[in-house]
């Protein structure tokens, strides 16, 4: 049984390192560049009478190409950026309609959050087995 949870607890730190690795290779191989939030998207949450809010950002790539994405995050009905106002993109060249805001939280959360997870399942399991075993 030691066995199996130490594969499991070395198999969530290392995919979670592999996130961290993926995110990096991402940042250093993606352009940076300026986008104009044209609109918000709204779109049915479990509350049908309050949507989840997208960012709708259209920039300009290096060849003179217009892109339009929908952010993927969002939220409530207050938005964190105006229609007009400018943003930061994060973009790849390869493929510059896999956009993304470039602010932290848009960029490791997913990263940060399986990180944490792995952690908490790692302390989590540890603590279980001690109390588990000294009763």
């Amino acid at each position: 049984m030691k066995g199996i949870i130490l594969i499991i607890n070395v198999g969530f730190i290392f995919i979670g390192f592999i996130f961290i690795i993926t995110t990096l290779i991402h940042v250093n191989s993606s352009v940076t560049t300026t986008g104009i939030v044209k609109s918000w998207q709204g779109e049915g949450s479990k509350d049908i009478n309050k949507p989840n809010y997208y960012p709708v950002i259209q920039f300009l790539v290096k060849n003179g190409e217009l892109i339009t994405f929908k952010s993927i995050y969002g939220g409530g009905p207050n938005p964190i950026y105006s229609v007009g106002s400018s943003v930061s993109i994060l973009y790849n060249p390869d493929h510059p309609s896999d956009a993304q805001i470039n602010e932290p939280y848009n960029i490791w959360f997913p990263s940060i959050l399986y990180c944490i997870v792995a952690v908490f399942l790692v302390v989590f399991i540890s603590v279980a087995r001690r109390v588990r075993f000294n009763n």
